[in-house]
């Protein structure tokens, strides 16, 4: 059974009954950012704790990254304002980014 988005409770409440049943559900939860907040996106939607555990087997969540055309890439250098998340110290630290030119490719 694929049920699709999971989104209020009614779906929530169909997805968690069918799986207590023994029927393999599919569903995505779109309110949450990360894996780790699913569970308690579940609950927020009203389905009960207790039936929570018995019914989620996987958890997965999925991030879409870009990709630059190898066709048209060409470097540039990163910005400490750039690096500055990633970094204690960005101007001590050199770090190639690639861009694509947009390309027909």
């Amino acid at each position: 059974m694929q049920v699709g988005d999971i989104r209020d409770v009614v779906t929530a409440q169909i997805a968690t009954e069918a799986a207590l049943t023994g029927q393999h559900a599919l569903g995505s939860l779109q309110i949450t950012t990360t894996r780790f907040k699913r569970l308690p996106g579940y609950l927020r939607l009203g389905v009960e704790a207790h039936l929570v555990a018995p019914t989620i087997v996987g958890i997965l969540s999925q991030r879409l990254v870009r990709r630059v055309c190898s066709a048209c890439k060409e470097t540039s250098p990163a910005s400490p304002n750039e690096l500055e998340p990633f970094f204690k110290d960005p101007r001590a630290t050199t770090v190639t980014l690639y861009r694509g030119r947009t390309c027909k490719k």
